[in-house]
This record gives structure tokens, C-alpha cells and sequence, in this order.
């Protein structure tokens, strides 16, 4: 094959992978209603919506990336219709399910959502989960195809839907061959202390155990993604010494995004003189400002769309010691607290499609944060990076 039929070769699109089990949340002010939700769903679904804007945003040089969850669904007896409610919404959204087994010996997981917000909810048939089947048997995740230029996305919530020691193993061993394969590792810490403790109210215990599983995973990670005040308070460490208690647990992470609820996030590089700021947005369309908020997944909309920009603008690598690779993670980030912005006017955890903000709007946003970050605003993507 000749160096310019190497050009000319089509490149193998990049995937993003959602390492996680998909769930169903139950309202407790609509009790029989049963809607889509947990991180790996909401991200998702977020993630399918941006990609749907890149060409248009970026340019014809815009990748395409194939969007995938890996993990089991539960469909033993009641499961096998919750199963199917989530399979068909998925795949209406836009998401590969093509890894997304079925395994009846267990249930789906669903939940119920308090009144107070995200962070109140109690699971049923957590033993039961699929994640834990699905990584304990290793039957289909080590099958999975990773590569060069792939992102994949794990948080402690997922983490904890793996039950056993044996499932928590290779599901770390999952992310390390992505890694190794040349996959970027993207890590939302989401610390939710009733699905780490075993004694009811325990937040001491909850913090042990999750920071004991946080500190197996971290050190594959390139992106963090702490939230305040929640994720502090497992580290143990305030918004200004996140960054270094990261590091001191084992991270070697490249950039650390610090997501700070109203107050916007924070991109902070490894060896980078400063920081650069992403502010809180609005959805921009005063239609939708009338509507009640709703926090539910806003982190994990941020957290999709975050991912599925950099992988449709190309990135294989990422570096944290120049603007240009600094400039592609503020990029992203400004089309994530957009997509978050958008978010907490529709209910439920994942993104409805008419609320999703237009193309314009996302290069409205973006370049209006690149330029407040003394950063080139300039979207169109003129070569691979």
C-alpha cells in the first residue's frame, strides 16, 4: 500500500464506551412512573444528542464516533419488561446497545428518587445487579474492542453495582487493557454514600469503602471529575486541594475537572500556570426558563457531552502543557455545562430531545468561554490532532 493510499484509507471511527448499568428511577412524586436514568443512561443520551451537532459545529472534519454501553441487563422474571423499556430507549435516543447483554439470571436495576434531589435515592434488588454479573464471569468484557482514540467513562456509582470482589477485579482490568489499547479513561468520581455502606447512615464506613475502590481505579484515569461538595467530602479535602489530594491518592491524571454546581466548573491542567474557568449557563431559550429545575443528572449530561466532543474533534491524546491541547478540554467543557444548563429544565435524569439547545447555541457558548479564557475561538477543525 503506497503512503498515499495510507491518506486515503478511512479511519476506524472512534468509540465511546459507557462502562455501567443503565437503570429505571421512580419518582416518589409519580410513583408508578418509571423512567430511564443512572449515569451510564443519562450520559449517553446526552452524548447522542451533541453528536448529532458536531458536523455542523466543528466542520466536515468532525469524526464520527460510534457511542456504546457495555454491561448486562437483568431480565429474571418482572426484569424482562423493565429490561425492554430500557433497550427501546436507548436505541430510540441514538445509543449502541450492541453491548448490552441480556442476562436472566438476574433483575434490572431501578430505584426510587426522593423528594430532595439527586443525591436521596434507595435502590431495590442491589444485590441483583447485571454489572456484577456481567464483570464477574469476564464472558463479554474482555471481548470488548478497544483502541486508539476510544474514550471510556467509569464512575464509583458504576463501580458499586459491582457486587463481588471478582466483578470489581475485572471490571478494573477492563479499563486497564482500554488504557493500554490507547483508549482515554475519563473518571466522574459521583460519590453516593448509601450505595457504598453496609450499616444504614454510616458515612464513615461509606467513605472507607469507596475510597478504598476510588484508589484502584484513579490511577488509570487521564480526566477526573470530582463534584463539590459531594466528592470533596470523600477525599477529604476542600475545592483548592483537590487537585494535590488527587494526586497523593495515586492519580496521574492530566486534567482534573472540578465541577462546582451553581458556581460552573474548573479545568485544571497538570503543570499548567493557571486554571480556566467555565461559568454556569442558561438554557437559551427564554421558553424554557419558565419551567421548574430539575438537578437530576446534570454531572452526567456535563459529563457526555464533555467526551463526545472531544472524540468527535479527534483527540488521541491528551496535552495538558500547551494551549492547543488545553484549549480542545475548555472546548469541551463549555459544551458540557451548556448541555447541563439545558438539562436542569427537563425532568428526569436524561435530556428530552426538545430540549437539547441548537448548534448555534453551542458555538455561541463555546466561543463566548474560549474567548473568557484568552483562548483561540476558532471551531472549525482544520487537521487531525
Amino acid at each position: 500500500m503506497s503512503f498515499q493510499d495510507l491518506l486515503n484509507k478511512p479511519q476506524t471511527p472512534p468509540t465511546l464506551w459507557m462502562l455501567g448499568e443503565p437503570m429505571l428511577e421512580r419518582s416518589s412524586k409519580l410513583p408508578q412512573h418509571e423512567s430511564v436514568s443512572g449515569t451510564v443512561a443519562n450520559a449517553s443520551v446526552a452524548a447522542s444528542e451533541f453528536l448529532k451537532l458536531t458536523e455542523t459545529m466543528y466542520g466536515s472534519n468532525a469524526r464520527h464516533v460510534n457511542l456504546e454501553i457495555a454491561c448486562a441487563l437483568g431480565t429474571r422474571g418482572d426484569s424482562y419488561g423493565r429490561a425492554r423499556k430500557i433497550r427501546s430507549f436507548l436505541q430510540d435516543r441514538g445509543v449502541g446497545t450492541h453491548y448490552l447483554v441480556d442476562d436472566p439470571t438476574r433483575t434490572t436495576a431501578y430505584y426510587d428518587m426522593h423528594p430532595e434531589g439527586s443525591n436521596r435515592f434507595e435502590f431495590f434488588d442491589r444485590e441483583q445487579s447485571g454489572a456484577t454479573g456481567y464483570y464477574e464471569t469476564r464472558d463479554h468484557c474482555s471481548k470488548l474492542p478497544f483502541k486508539k482514540g476510544d474514550f471510556v467513562v467509569i464512575d464509583l456509582i458504576s463501580i458499586s453495582r459491582c457486587k463481588t470482589p471478582e466483578a470489581r477485579r475485572n471490571m478494573l482490568d477492563t479499563v486497564k487493557r482500554a488504557k493500554k489499547a490507547g483508549a482515554i479513561i475519563v473518571m466522574d468520581v459521583n460519590f453516593r454514600p448509601n450505595l457504598w455502606w453496609k450499616t444504614p447512615d454510616n458515612i464513615e464506613e461509606a467513605k472507607q469503602l469507596a475510597s478504598a475502590a476510588f484508589r484502584e481505579f484513579l490511577p488509570s484515569a487521564d480526566i477526573v471529575c470530582p463534584s463539590t461538595p459531594e466528592d470533596t467530602q470523600l477525599l477529604g479535602c476542600d475545592d483548592n486541594d483537590a487537585f494535590a489530594t488527587l494526586t497523593q491518592m495515586g492519580g496521574k491524571f492530566s486534567y482534573m475537572i472540578l465541577k462546582k454546581g451553581a458556581e460552573g466548573s474548573e479545568v485544571i491542567a497538570r503543570n499548567s500556570p493557571r486554571s480556566f474557568i467555565i461559568p454556569r449557563l442558561d438554557h437559551p431559550n427564554p421558553d424554557f426558563l419558565a419551567r421548574p429545575e430539575d438537578s437530576t443528572g446534570l454531572g452526567d449530561s456535563f459529563l457526555g457531552t464533555f467526551c463526545a466532543s472531544l472524540a468527535a474533534r479527534g483527540v488521541t491524546r491528551l496535552d495538558p502543557t500547551n494551549d492547543i491541547g488545553r484549549r480542545e478540554v475548555v472546548l469541551a467543557a463549555a459544551c458540557g455545562s451548556l448541555m447541563a444548563a439545558a438539562n436542569i429544565r427537563s425532568t428526569g435524569g436524561a435530556i428530552a430531545h426538545e430540549a437539547v439547545p441548537r448548534d448555534e447555541d453551542f458555538k455561541q457558548a463555546a466561543q463566548d468561554i474560549l474567548q473568557q479564557n484568552g483562548l483561540s475561538t476558532v471551531l472549525g477543525i482544520g487537521k487531525k490532532l
